[in-house]
């Protein structure tokens, strides 16, 4: 895949199985602790299932995890840097072809280069402006609307059964999701176009910039509604049934855009195609029998009559061999004709920034509020599973082949992955500490004095539980080497072999260097030998 279509797409997907076969491991500790809770709460008449000792574990587990996973794929993104030959690659910075400029002399060069009067840097303020606003207000729309509708919610299911509050809750999530897509695609081209009139040189600079606009909005847009049911509705259950929706509804929306829409227009595209290319194939066949002077068999080859099919083969079978050669090296012309024009409708890649984005925004759902629903990276593993199978038939069946490039990393989104890691663990925190009543409760079942549960106190247990599991994840990171030992020693070795070699050469040419010396010294005395016998 890598030297096919690209080392981009093959880091992304390797980053797909390493990231799933681990969510396959928080998917079954999360199982065990959901069964866990509601049975622990069920034996001790608990009204919240979230009120007892299992809940610190599991928090510290996804944090264990969290750091695990991300230090497991640095690991991997090394092995495969170097099995591809690209673990010191540096990107070469060569201008967009669609860099705009004027041509000037570099005072220090003294050569001629391109160069923009007006220069990204004040173009990225100007942009940066109206996009903040935009975003902004797509945001707060989107935020406003919704806490409206669970509102109302709330305030029409008070007599209703639990399980219709249910449903209406989980509506919501559904609607949430789409609006939150709709948005996502909507600020996305916007983005793209305000990135295109900031005339970045490079691409590394364009990409970058893109990135971080488009990112920052999906994940504020992700996650404000959540964020505001945890920390100041507290309300564990609304924002269960919001959260689960809301993560499904999205993965699914980015498969239908990303898998199905290219797939259904590949296949509209390849029917036109090959109604047209079945009219196109057999007239030019029929011209290039005729002017091989086999008229008859083009018209009984180029009907549809079964019959005449049977003639047009028994006419074949008694044609000259080099007769049959041409037409043999005709057909395969045709075949080799079809598959060119195949090729040309064909889907492109997606967009590895809008994967990245999904992704990523997929593992903060699953890291920031598994807690609320620990059945959560079930879902997402099943969601990635399907994504995977989906994206291998693609590569397979429909997906056209781009220019390869290298590449050694994921670049910018493995720092996204190491932040949103990091803020998962004040998000878990912080839902047990000041969203939930059952932390004061565990305090006065532990005996703690009332005078010692204030907000004060409250914080620097946070802190003190926010250190403890910062150590934790800080020994993780030390002790599971990004270079795994095989690849170190190796590069060992391989510098002894260079060292080894540099002597063997050093040696060699000093003895062709002796060697020449004595050639010289041989010569000079041949030669007075031979004027003095002259003399």
């Amino acid at each position: 895949i890598a030297f096919y279509y690209g080392c981009d797409f093959a880091l992304y997907l390797s980053f797909n199985s390493v990231y799933t076969s681990y969510l396959m491991l928080l998917s079954f500790i999360g199982i065990i602790f959901y069964v866990l809770l509601f049975a622990v709460a069920g034996f001790s008449g608990l009204k919240d299932p979230y009120n007892n000792f299992l809940v610190p574990s599991y928090i510290l587990f996804v944090s264990i995890w969290v750091t695990i996973a991300y230090e497991k794929w640095a690991q991997r993104e090394q092995e495969i840097s170097y099995i591809w030959n690209t673990l010191n690659f540096k990107q070469k910075l060569q201008t967009l072809p669609e860099y705009d400029g004027i041509y000037i002399i570099d005072t220090v060069t003294k050569g001629v280069r391109l160069q923009d009067p007006f220069p990204t840097r004040y173009r990225k303020i100007i942009t940066n402006i109206p996009l903040i606003v935009i975003g902004l207000v797509l945001i707060v729309a989107n935020f406003f609307v919704f806490t409206f509708i669970n509102d109302e919610i709330k305030k029409k299911t008070d007599y209703d059964p639990e399980i219709l509050k249910s449903v209406y809750e989980v509506s919501a999530g559904i609607a949430n999701g789409a609006v939150i897509f709709i948005f996502s695609v909507l600020y996305n081209f916007i983005c793209i176009k305000a990135v295109a009139w900031e005339n970045h040189r490079y691409w590394n600079t364009q990409n970058n910039s893109l990135v971080i606009k488009t990112f920052v909005f999906d994940f504020t847009l992700a996650y404000i509604n959540l964020f505001y049911f945890a920390f100041v509705d507290k309300d564990f259950g609304l924002m269960a049934n919001n959260f689960i929706s809301l993560m499904i509804t999205k993965n699914i929306l980015f498969n239908v855009k990303t898998n199905l829409v290219p797939y259904l227009i590949y296949l509209v595209r390849k029917r036109f195609m090959m109604r047209k290319w079945k009219e196109n194939r057999s007239l030019f066949k029929k011209q290039l029998l005729e002017e091989e002077g086999l008229t008859q068999y083009a018209i009984e080859e180029s009907s549809s009559n079964k019959k005449e099919k049977k003639k047009a083969k028994k006419l074949f079978e008694s044609l000259d061999p080099l007769v049959q050669r041409k037409l043999l090296k005709m057909e395969k012309r045709l075949i080799l004709h079809e598959q060119i024009e195949r090729t040309m409708i064909m889907s492109k890649l997606p967009d590895l920034r809008l994967v990245w984005t999904n992704y990523a925004i997929q593992f903060g759902y699953i890291s920031f509020f598994s807690l609320v629903f620990p059945l959560a990276p079930l879902i997402g593993c099943l969601l990635n599973i399907v994504d995977l199978m989906f994206t291998y038939f693609a590569l397979t069946d429909h997906i056209q082949r781009k220019i390869c490039l290298e590449q050694g990393s994921i670049g910018i989104w493995k720092y996204n992955f190491l932040l949103m890691s990091i803020i998962s663990l004040f998000t878990n925190l912080g839902i047990i500490v000041f969203a939930d009543q059952g932390f004061i409760d565990l305090l006065n079942k532990m005996g703690v004095p009332a005078d010692w549960q204030g907000d004060k106190f409250v914080i620097i247990y946070l802190a003190i539980a926010e250190h403890i599991i910062f150590l934790v994840k800080f020994l993780l990171a030390v002790t599971i080497v990004d270079m795994p030992r095989w690849i170190r020693e190796e590069i060992v070795q391989m510098e002894n072999r260079e060292e080894l070699d540099n002597e063997v050469t050093k040696r060699e040419l000093l003895q062709i260097h002796n060697k020449r010396k004595m050639e010289k010294k041989y010569e000079e005395m041949k030669t007075g030998v031979l004027t003095h016998f002259q003399g």
